[in-house]
């Protein structure tokens, strides 16, 4: 139901960041606002690993419910602002942002492994995970608020700063209207959907196998930490297929130049 819950939501707010945040709020404040509610959210998160809910589970679930959905939103959020001030960069930058997604997904895999093979109970292993996410998004604050201050970020991030030229997309962006955004988005979709289409039938079917049919799977061994290298058998290829696409793209680039 989580998962579930998380995606709706996730694909909600990606929506609508992209059709209306982007005219409300400027991408330097929805990335600000995302990041530093996100990390509230993880902040109280941390808090309750170590409160007795026993008494109130009720109101705990749905205490955690709501937290997922706002957890979920802004993370929505922050990604959408994510890709579109890389979508500004040079093609051989967009894919940092794809790979180190999937270094995450091994990072947290890999955790995981280690604090069973410790023998960490569950509630000092949440606690560990959600300090670790919180200290992430400290540092990722930091170094957002660090780049934006770099000539080099400046200048491909702001669409009206050292452009030779402007596109029709630029010229939508300098008057952002709904209706202006859905003609462009149209235009872009026509262009894309084959890549969208293949996506989404790929995603189907990796969401449906990880995790709701490897979290049944159980190990014959005693040992504990022989139960989990199935994450990492679906997140370590995801790093290396990223890295290794990276390195074909790239090496198309400069041949093509």
């Amino acid at each position: 139901m989580q998962v579930c819950l998380s995606q709706i939501v996730n694909f909600s707010f990606l929506f609508i960041n992209a059709l209306s945040l982007v005219i409300c709020f400027s991408q330097k404040l929805r990335l600000l606002s995302s990041l530093l509610f996100m990390l509230f959210l993880f902040v109280v998160t941390t808090v309750f690993v170590r409160v007795d809910t026993d008494y109130w589970q009720l109101g705990f679930f749905i205490f955690t419910m709501f937290i997922i959905v706002l957890i979920s939103a802004s993370g929505a959020t922050f990604q959408g602002g994510l890709f579109g001030v890389a979508s500004t960069f040079p093609q051989r930058f967009i894919n940092a942002v794809g790979v180190g997604q999937a270094l995450g997904g091994v990072f947290a895999s890999v955790t995981r492994i280690i604090s069973v093979y410790m023998g960490v109970d569950d509630v000092t292993s949440a606690l560990i995970y959600f300090l670790i996410a919180v200290v992430v998004m400290v540092l990722t604050l930091f170094v957002y608020l660090y780049v934006n201050k770099l000539t080099f970020f400046s200048h491909y991030s702001n669409p009206s700063s050292n452009r030779s030229e402007e596109n029709s997309f630029s010229k939508t962006m300098s008057n952002p209207t709904l209706a202006n955004l859905l003609k462009e988005h149209y235009k872009i979709f026509r262009l894309i959907w084959p890549y969208g289409t293949s996506m989404c039938l790929v995603f189907i079917v990796t969401l449906a196998v990880f995790p709701v049919l490897s979290v049944k799977i159980n190990s014959a061994s005693s040992n504990p930490v022989w139960a989990r290298p199935v994450i990492v058998i679906k997140t370590l290829p995801c790093y290396i297929g990223s890295i290794i696409m990276f390195s074909f793209v790239f090496s198309g680039i400069t041949d093509n130049q």
